[in-house]
C-alpha cells in the first residue's frame, strides 16, 4: 500500500510531465522530472557520518544486530557500505562489491578482512572499490537504505606527531583518506537524513558538516538529522553524566540537528553477549573487599588483572584469582567492563544492575528515536527532498522556459512585420507559408500566460500545500517529542490525549465537534496558566491542532 504523501507527490510529478511537454526543450525538463519519479517509491537514504574512528561501523553493527560493517584499527580499513533490505542471492557470497571501473562481483565476508593492512597490494585493492552493498532481511531496512560512510577529517595534519603519522601509513593511504573525506561529505549531501556521530564537545567542523547537509538537501529540516555522542564508555565521568553532556552538545547544534543522544554500542553489545554470565561474576566479585575492589579499578585494566594476589590471599583467602579476573574481562573494552562490574558490585540485584547498565548504554532509546523519527517518517522525508527539488525545477522552468517563449513571441512579431514590409503574402506562397509556420509554432502572449497560470495553479500551489502538510506532520512530531519529554507533568489522560492529537497513534482523535471545542477551550486555559514556556508552547499547539480538526 502506498503512502498518501507518496501518492500526492507522484500526482504532482505526473501533472508536471503533462505541462512541460508544451515548453521549449521539453525533453530536458521531462528527463529531470522522470528521474524524480523513479525515486518516489525508493527507500529513504539514511547516512551515518562523523569523523574517522568515531565508532560509525560499531554503531551500525549494533543497530542491525550483526557484524556487517568492517571495524578495523585504522581508518584505512574504512569503506563505503550500503545496507539494503532483501535476501542475498548467494548466502556464501552475500556482499556485492562495486568497483570504480563499473564492474561488480559477489564476495564472502572474509573479503572484508583482506582489506586491512598497509602493503601495496592491499592499498591498491582498497582504492579500486567504490562501495560494498549488503543485502539482509532486517526489518529496519524495509523503508530505508543505511549508508556507512568512511569518515571526515581523515587527513594527517602537520602538527600530528611522528608516531601518529607512522600509524596512518603510506602515501597511498594518505591519498585514500583524502578521498574518504570527500566521499563522506558527498554521500551525506545526497542522503535524505543523517545520523551524525559527534564528540563529547561539538566543534565548528561538526556545525559546518551538518549545515552543508541541510543546504544540500534544499534546506532540509533539522528533524532530518540526529546527533549521537558515541563511545561514552571511554571515560567514566562521561558515561555517568552523558545525558547532561548531550544536552550541552545539542544546544550548540540546535540549528543543525533535532536531538543529540549519548550511546555506548559496546556496552549494549556486551550486555547482550555476557549478561547470562553475570550471576557467576557477581559471586566472584563478592569475594573482593571494597578497598581491594577500588584498588583494582584504579588506572588501566592492568590493575584489574595484575598478579599480586599472594599478600592479599593471606588476608582474604577467598579472593578471586587473577586468572578468573582475566577470564571475566576477556576482550571486553576496559571502560565497558569497568562499568559492568561496578554496577554488579554496587547493586544487590543483578536485574537492577542490568537495568542501570542498559540505561547507561542508552541504545534502546536511540533505536526508539530512530524508529519514530526516521523509519516511521521515511516516506515523508523522501518526498520532502523530491518536492524541494521539483520546486527548484519549476522555478527554473518559469524563469528560463517561459522567458524564452516570451522572447520568441516578441521576435515573431518582428519577423512577420519584416516579411510584410517587403513581401505581400497574397502574392508569395513562400511568405504566406512562413507566416503560418510562425503563427503555428510560436505561442501567443495569451497562451504563454495560460501556461504560466497552469504551472502556478496546478503545480506550484499543490506542491506548496503538500510541503506545508508535511511540515505540519513534522511539527506534530516535534511537539510529540516535547510531550514525551514532560510526560510526568501531565495527568495520564491528558498525556494520552496529546499523544493522539499529535499523531503518535496515526489517526487523529475521533471526537464530536462539541468535544473538540471543549478540549480546545481546556488547552486554551492551560496555555494561559502554564508558567513554563515549553509547557505553554505545547498547550498553545494543542489549541491550534484542535482548530485544524
Amino acid at each position: 500500500m502506498n503512502n498518501p504523501i507518496e501518492d500526492k507527490t507522484l500526482q504532482i510529478l505526473e501533472r508536471s510531465s503533462e505541462i512541460v511537454r508544451e515548453l521549449p526543450h521539453a525533453a530536458n525538463w521531462l528527463d529531470e522530472i522522470n528521474s524524480l519519479k523513479l525515486t518516489v517509491h525508493r527507500p529513504c537514504v539514511l547516512a551515518v557520518g562523523g569523523r574517522v574512528k568515531a565508532g560509525k561501523s560499531t554503531f551500525i553493527n549494533t543497530l542491525l544486530g550483526e557484524e556487517l560493517a568492517m571495524v578495523g584499527e585504522t581508518e584505512t580499513t574504512a569503506t563505503i557500505n550500503r545496507f539494503v533490505y532483501g535476501t542475498p542471492i548467494n548466502p556464501a557470497k552475500p556482499i556485492k562489491v562495486v568497483y570504480k571501473n563499473g564492474t561488480e562481483e559477489y564476495v564472502p565476508k572474509s573479503f572484508m578482512d583482506s582489506l586491512q593492512g598497509h602493503d601495496g597490494s592491499t592499498a591498491n585493492k582498497r582504492k579500486s572499490i567504490l562501495y560494498f552493498e549488503h543485502t539482509i532481511p532486517n526489518p529496519i531496512l524495509k523503508d530505508i537504505i543505511l549508508v556507512d560512510t568512511p569518515g571526515t577529517d581523515a587527513v594527517v595534519s602537520d602538527h600530528q606527531d611522528a608516531a601518529e603519522k607512522a600509524f596512518f601509513g603510506s602515501e597511498d593511504d594518505k591519498l585514500l583518506r583524502k578521498e574518504h573525506d570527500k566521499q563522506t561529505k558527498e554521500l551525506v549531501a545526497k542522503a535524505d537524513a543523517v545520523i551524525y556521530l559527534v564528540g563529547a564537545v561539538a566543534n565548528s567542523s561538526n556545525q559546518q558538516f551538518l549545515e552543508n547537509f541541510k543546504q544540500a538537501c534544499d534546506g532540509s529540516s533539522a528533524l532530518n538529522a540526529i546527533g549521537v555522542i558515541s563511545r561514552i564508555d571511554e571515560e567514566e565521568q562521561l558515561l555517568l553524566n552523558s545525558a547532561e553532556q548531550a544536552t550541552y552538545v545539542a544546544n550548540s547544534l540546535r540549528e543543525q540537528v533535532s536531538n543529540v543522544m549519548p550511546v555506548s554500542a559496546c556496552l549494549y553489545t556486551a550486555l547482550k553477549n555476557y549478561s547470562d554470565q553475570f550471576s557467576s561474576w557477581k559471586k566472584w566479585l563478592s569475594t573482593i573487599p571494597e578497598e581491594v575492589f577500588d584498588r583494582y579499578l584504579i588506572g588501566s585494566e592492568g590493575g584489574w588483572s595484575g598478579r599480586y594476589d599472594s599478600a592479599l590471599k593471606k588476608k582474604y583467602p577467598n579472593l578471586v584469582s587473577a586468572d578468573i579476573r582475566q577470564q571475566m574481562k576477556g576482550d571486553i573494552p576496559w571502560g565497558v567492563f569497568r562499568a559492568i562490574i561496578k554496577q554488579l558490585y554496587q547493586n544487590n540485584s543483578i536485574e537492577q544492575a542490568i537495568s542501570n547498565l542498559y540505561n547507561l548504554a542508552n541504545f534502546d532509546e536511540v533505536k526508539r528515536t530512530l524508529q519514530e523519527q526516521f523509519f516511521a517518517r521515511s516516506k515523508a522525508i523522501r518526498c520532502t527532498v523530491i518536492l524541494n527539488k521539483l520546486n527548484k525545477l519549476l522555478l527554473k522552468i518559469r524563469f528560463e522556459a517561459l522567458h524564452e517563449m516570451k522572447q520568441y513571441n516578441r521576435k515573431s512579431s518582428e519577423w512577420k512585420n519584416l516579411i510584410l514590409r517587403y513581401i505581400n503574402p497574397n502574392n508569395s506562397a513562400a511568405a504566406k507559408e512562413i507566416i503560418e509556420y510562425i503563427d503555428a509554432s510560436v505561442k501567443t502572449a495569451e497562451e504563454i500566460a495560460q501556461i504560466e497560470q497552469k504551472i502556478i495553479s496546478d503545480l506550484v500551489r499543490p506542491l506548496e500545500n503538500l510541503i506545508l502538510e508535511i511540515q505540519s506532520l513534522n511539527l506534530d512530531y516535534k511537539m510529540l517529542k516535547q510531550v514525551q519529554k514532560f510526560k510526568e507533568r501531565f495527568a495520564e489522560e491528558n498525556y494520552q490525549e496529546l499523544c493522539e492529537l499529535f499523531g503518535l497513534y496515526g489517526a487523529k482523535p475521533n471526537k464530536t465537534q462539541d468535544e473538540k471545542m471543549h478540549r480546545q477551550q481546556f488547552w486554551q486555559g492551560k496555555s494561559l496558566r502554564y508558567a513554563d514556556p515549553q509547557m505553554r508552547e505545547i498547550a498553545t499547539y494543542a489549541v491550534a491542532a484542535y482548530g485544524k480538526l
